[in-house]
């Protein structure tokens, strides 16, 4: 069994045995100074008792049959024990009592004859009423917790093969996790309402958290965590909204706005639209975030391409026409996820400024590409005799050395660009440093031709760079 400190994350490891099952904590035993923990152990057919304080078992105690949940009342120091392979049907009641030497001392006794197989169980000490579930019979009975008589049948119909509930006694609601269906059944004690509540999976526990009014339905099958306001059982769902590109609009749930990355809880089934800001025009949902083009991380070639290619066939082909008639495009929110609200520029610069860095690469390799192969090519072509380089070896080194020696002084004379560090030398060692460092290497070991020719391309790509940052930069 885990131990996990709150307050430091710190896990510690209490070796109990084999087929763990349920846990329940008394919060105030040993005259006040400490707690208990129950804790089902299946393989041996006991409840372990664990002190809080020192996290040892302190007792083990031994059933007949394997237990399989616990329910707990605090007040009177008493766990109900259910068992799937007790016929007929029998409920083991322990009390139990402390003292402040950190002894326990237990009294066993029986529910009989409480349908076929009552599985799950809750107890609650404000109303004196233990509820259990019967998985054959799917029926809800309630018992006296204090006299253990006056059994009731609550609920005559649950879903399939109900194992698990729970109380909350603010709304008098008791919810059934259905093993057999993909629904709990939610029941108002007072007014004998009852009604389904659909998850993705059949359940296999239920917890309340009643001070922020909600629900928590473990999904076994689909390995989910379904979450519910208890004051309307609505399903609710944790949606992170992500705004591509960044500052390019915003998102209103509910007339609430949401900002970039947020992430926020609505109800299953709410609608959420998505505004553009000045400059920009939404375009579609993605159901996962993008790899960001925001001027605050590094930019990333693919997306910010793909980005400057959707606003062109835009401009020129109206690709997005039938998208963009009202500018507000609805989305139902079916379940938790990351949700992209997309957005392409209305202004082809902007769209030119965010794929400055990737289309200053593409740049690079076709510049660079065709000053150096290109005028052999054309030689070729045409059946004319290869020209021979008109610079040495010492002219290339240095033209090379200083246009190198330059770029790096006006950085360091500046305060950098209004895009990212990494952006920056991405630009600057790809596009300028990167053909000058290798037309020095070339001319080096004496093959001039393309040493000069890629030192005219180093050229040619230090104007494009120049003006994409200088775009950037604006």
């Amino acid at each position: 069994m885990y131990v996990v400190d709150g307050y430091s994350d710190k896990i510690q490891e209490i070796m109990i045995g084999y087929g763990l099952g349920e846990v329940a904590v008394d919060p105030i035993e040993f005259g006040n100074t400490g707690s208990l923990i129950f804790v089902n152990n299946q393989f041996n057919n006991t409840i372990e008792v664990i002190d809080g304080g020192t996290n040892k078992v302190i007792k083990s105690i031994a059933l007949e049959n394997s237990p399989y949940r616990i329910g707990l009342d605090p007040i009177i120091n008493r766990i109900f024990v259910t068992s799937p392979y007790l016929f007929p049907s029998e409920i083991t009641v322990i009390d139990y009592l402390t003292d402040m030497n950190r002894n326990i001392e237990i009294q066993k006794k029986s529910i009989r004859n409480l349908g076929i197989a009552p599985l799950g169980v809750w107890v609650d000490p404000s109303i004196k009423k233990a509820f259990f579930v019967d998985i054959w019979n799917n029926t809800v009975f309630a018992v006296d917790s204090i006299t253990l008589n006056q059994k009731s049948i609550i609920m005559n119909k649950t879903g399939l093969h109900p194992n698990s509930i729970s109380f909350n006694p603010k709304n008098s609601m008791l919810y059934v996790g259905n093993s057999g269906e993909n629904f709990v059944t939610a029941l108002n004690v007072s007014t004998g309402k009852s009604q389904p509540i659909y998850t993705d999976s059949p359940i296999i526990d239920i917890a309340i958290d009643q001070d922020n009014d909600l629900v928590y339905l473990a999904n076994y099958e689909s390995q989910t965590l379904t979450k519910i306001n208890s004051l309307n059982n609505k399903s609710l769902v944790t949606v992170n909204f992500q705004i591509f590109p960044e500052n390019a609009g915003y998102v209103e749930c509910n007339n609430k706005k949401i900002n970039n990355n947020e992430f926020v809880t609505l109800e299953l089934g709410a609608k959420c639209s998505a505004y553009s800001t000045s400059g920009y025009e939404f375009t579609n949902w993605l159901e996962k975030k993008p790899l960001s083009i925001s001027n605050k991380t590094r930019i990333t070639f693919e997306e910010s391409i793909i980005y400057l290619f959707n606003n062109i066939s835009k401009k020129f082909f109206n690709f997005y026409s039938n998208n963009n008639n009202n500018n507000n495009q609805e989305k139902t929110i079916s379940k938790n996820e990351v949700v992209t609200a997309k957005f392409v520029s209305s202004s082809l610069f902007e769209s030119i400024k965010i794929a400055g860095p990737s289309l200053s690469i593409i740049v690079l390799f076709i510049s660079t590409s065709l000053v150096v192969f290109g005028p052999s090519i054309i030689y070729k072509k045409n059946n004319k005799k290869k020209q021979s380089p008109q610079l040495t070896t010492i002219d290339i080194l240095g033209i090379d050395a200083g246009i190198i020696a330059g770029v790096l002084i006006f950085l360091s004379l500046t305060e950098g660009f209004e895009v990212s560090e990494q952006t920056q030398i991405t630009i600057i060692t790809v596009n300028i440093v990167f053909p000058f460092t290798i037309s020095a290497i070339l001319a080096v070991i004496n093959i001039e031709k393309y040493a000069s020719r890629l030192m005219i391309g180093g050229f040619v790509n230090l104007i494009i760079a120049v003006i994409l940052i200088a775009i950037m930069k604006i």
